[in-house]
């Protein structure tokens, strides 16, 4: 049985659940909090930007790290970050839970490719 450190067990419990359902989870990958930015662009669209809050669950540098924006129990914003440096990557996604308890994907937000 491998230990989590976490410094908010309820979020951390959540989170894994999250990923246990759609992705998946390994010890050593961090778990952030983050905070939803809607910045309006030049042509009057809404853009996403994320907004880091806390380390939620200590990990590895260099390992994945997921970042969630908890809006309430069954709508969440979630980023995979992967990858180090100029080297890296990261998916930002808005998920939902079904009628059936399922979480899914409702619509991409960003891609970042460096």
């Amino acid at each position: 049985m491998n230990t989590v450190r976490t410094n908010d067990k309820e979020l951390s419990i959540k989170s894994i659940n999250f990923l246990e359902a759609v992705y998946r989870y390994q010890v050593g990958e961090r778990i952030n909090e983050i905070e939803s930015v809607w910045r309006e662009t030049k042509n009057g669209k809404k853009r996403w930007q994320g907004k880091w809050i806390k380390s939620i669950v200590d990990g590895n540098k260099g390992e994945q790290t997921h970042n969630f924006d908890w809006i309430s129990d069954t709508e969440v914003i979630y980023q995979n970050t992967y990858g180090v440096a100029l080297s890296g990557r990261s998916e930002t996604s808005l998920y939902q839970k079904d009628n059936s308890e399922n979480w899914q994907r409702i619509k991409f937000l960003k891609k970042l490719i460096r």
